[in-house]
């Protein structure tokens, strides 16, 4: 069976979007995994220094690119060895974490619970397309349209949906 769900993107751009991007640059790094105290104190009182750096590596894909870390990986190493940094744990302890892959949907209700991030719902249609509607009006390219969606969802905190489910939306 064939998808019949249009394809805005590209290839390249639908990776673009559904990873950590390899090219950020360090103060883009510093801008978008910066972990601030509370961050740590959370982070802190889970167990081990894997299940710490994972749970950091979660929220950091959280906020960008707003995405679940199941759907990110490979993480760029860049930006694992910024954020193992801020915690002093190796880097290398990452590729131990989710093992038991449990333990990273425990870990996201764990963040979801304390931040308040939610998954995409019917609930957030209408008031999406209400955000993106003055741009549609204006140009039909995708790509800022996708770009604001997914802008629009990591500002509420909304964890995004897959990519084609993205581009049906827009």
């Amino acid at each position: 069976m064939v998808d019949a769900r249009p394809r805005l993107l590209t290839d390249e751009q639908r990776l673009w979007f559904t990873s950590m991007p390899a090219d950020l640059t360090q103060p883009e790094i510093i801008a978008h995994y910066t972990l601030s105290s509370d961050d740590i104190h959370f982070i802190q009182r889970h167990h081990g220094q894997t299940n710490r750096l994972g749970l950091a590596v979660q929220l950091g894909g959280l906020r960008y690119p707003g995405r679940r870390l199941t759907d990110l990986l490979p993480i760029p190493e860049a930006i694992l060895n910024y954020i193992a940094g801020q915690l002093a744990i190796a880097p290398e302890r990452f590729y131990e974490y989710g093992q038991r892959l449990a333990t990273i949907y425990e870990h996201l209700d764990n963040i979801r619970q304390a931040y308040g991030y939610r998954d995409y719902g019917t609930q957030d249609l209408l008031p999406l397309t209400r955000y993106l509607l003055p741009v549609t009006m204006e140009s039909d390219e995708p790509l800022p349209l996708v770009q604001m969606a997914l802008h629009y969802m990591r500002a509420r905190r909304i964890i995004a949906p897959g990519i084609t489910t993205t581009e049906s939306l827009v």
